[in-house]
């Protein structure tokens, strides 16, 4: 069963969201869908936080999503609500409820592009292993695609650079995390112009493509931002903005470690 609950970022509702998680949670797919998006990069980080820690309180819960925009093209089985949100946006959705009763009105829909206002930028880059794709991942290539006005770089850890993790017997092939990165932007960014690339050093496309304006980094990876420029600055190349993107959870940080540990735990 797929699912939406359309949310306002203002004002949202962690019973709402709690609730569309265990409705979808039996081989289901939810996405929660934004009445608006955020000017501030800083807004639209904190409310896509708070939506992805929220499903964390519930066991084995569905497959989430976060969607800065409602898309027409995509058929729900049903759409929900939260309680609260405003009269003021007209219908645009085939069928809908509130959680627990009434319409949804005026829904901002978007073309699948980037969902940042002018302030963003024209090529923005983000890297990372991207095993076993998990909601932390989701919030960093979300962040990204918001800031990428046209097209968004994404680099895909190569086995250089994946000798020395934990249990990395389990961890996905890089065919299979770079089929699951481009399918999560493709979905949530549709309209937006999407690379892969494999990475087998710091820099990746960043130290090979010139016309890159912005990186997206981790807490975990924010030094390599600095090395990052440090090398295109040698190369007669334009620094890049670096943008920092928290972890979710703090220092229970959701870890593809942990999904490799518990995949040999199961095998055992």
């Amino acid at each position: 069963m797929h699912l939406a609950l359309v949310v306002d970022p203002t004002k949202v509702s962690q019973k709402s969201v709690i609730e569309a998680v265990k409705l979808a949670r039996t081989g289901g797919k939810l996405d929660i869908v934004l009445t608006h998006v955020p000017e501030k990069l800083e807004a639209f980080e904190n409310v896509v936080r708070t939506l992805y820690e929220y499903t964390r309180s519930v066991d084995n819960p569905a497959d989430t999503t976060v969607l800065p925009r409602y898309l027409k093209d995509i058929k729900y089985d049903k759409i929900y609500a939260q309680e609260g949100v405003d009269e003021k946006y007209r219908s645009v959705l085939p069928s809908s409820q509130q959680f627990p009763a009434g319409p949804v009105t005026n829904l901002e829909v978007g073309d699948g592009t980037s969902a940042s206002s002018q302030n963003g930028f024209a090529a923005v880059a983000v890297g990372g292993t991207f095993d076993h794709l998990h909601i932390g991942h989701k919030l960093l290539l979300t962040l990204a695609g918001f800031l990428a006005r046209t097209r968004l770089i994404v680099g895909v850890t190569g086995p250089e650079l994946l000798k020395n993790k934990k249990h990395a017997e389990a961890m996905d092939a890089y065919n299979v995390r770079e089929a699951a990165v481009r399918n999560f932007v493709g979905y949530v960014f549709p309209g937006l112009e999407v690379y892969t690339e494999e990475i087998n050093d710091i820099y990746g496309p960043t130290g090979t493509v010139e016309d890159i304006d912005a990186l997206v980094v981790s807490h975990e990876t924010r030094s390599g931002g600095g090395m990052v420029n440090d090398y295109r600055e040698s190369k007669g190349w334009k620094k890049l903005t670096i943008v920092e993107v928290g972890l979710i959870g703090g220092d229970a940080k959701v870890s593809s470690t942990d999904f490799r540990k518990r995949d040999l735990q199961a095998k055992a």
